[in-house]
């Protein structure tokens, strides 16, 4: 994976900033564990 910045961008569409793909997937991950984590299965 590159190291290409990701933007971060609001409902409006408007950019907030920019993340990089590691950070991007880290929080990613973290999101969709805690996902998992409440979702009975």
């Amino acid at each position: 994976m590159s190291n290409a910045n990701c933007e971060i961008v609001d409902k409006e569409g408007a950019v907030k900033g920019y993340i990089t793909e590691k950070e991007l997937s880290k929080a990613l991950t973290k999101e969709h564990m805690a996902d998992a984590g409440k979702s009975p299965k």
